[in-house]
């Protein structure tokens, strides 16, 4: 099966908050999740990742934090289906100007996330990264 997007959801808020949820979209029972937190605190810690259908989220290891903000990558292979599913993010703090996006893709169940890489730049608009050599080969 060809990898696909199927589709996303994605919230903004700007005042203080412990939680933040996404609209709810429709999950096929088998698909991927990739889930993007940012937050500009000087709290990095995130509490739970949950959502309606029970899913499971895993930690993708993608964190990148500085003394005021940061960003997290989670993600749910074989996802449970769900018609309204809505992804909450809990903080178990105030945090201010939060973000939540989620992605969903098919043709993913089999091959999860085996490798990342990113390199941060406060000097420029134009991301860079190095070579990825991917685990397995879809």
């Amino acid at each position: 099966m060809a990898i696909a997007f199927v589709n996303a959801s994605a919230n903004v808020a700007t005042g203080s908050g412990t939680t933040l949820a996404t609209p709810a979209t429709s999950l096929t029972a088998g698909n991927f999740i990739v889930v993007g937190i940012a937050r500009h605190s000087t709290n990095h810690g995130l509490n739970s990742l949950t959502d309606t259908a029970g899913n499971v989220y895993i930690n993708s290891g993608a964190n990148f934090n500085t003394a005021q903000s940061s960003l997290t990558i989670w993600y749910c292979a074989n996802c449970l289906g769900n018609g309204a599913n809505v992804v909450t993010a809990d903080y178990g703090v105030g945090v201010t100007n939060r973000s939540l996006v989620t992605m969903q893709f098919s043709g993913l169940a089999d091959y999860p996330l085996d490798t990342w890489n990113f390199s941060p730049s406060t000097t420029s608009a134009t991301p860079t990264t190095a070579a990825l050599t991917p685990a397995r080969k879809a």
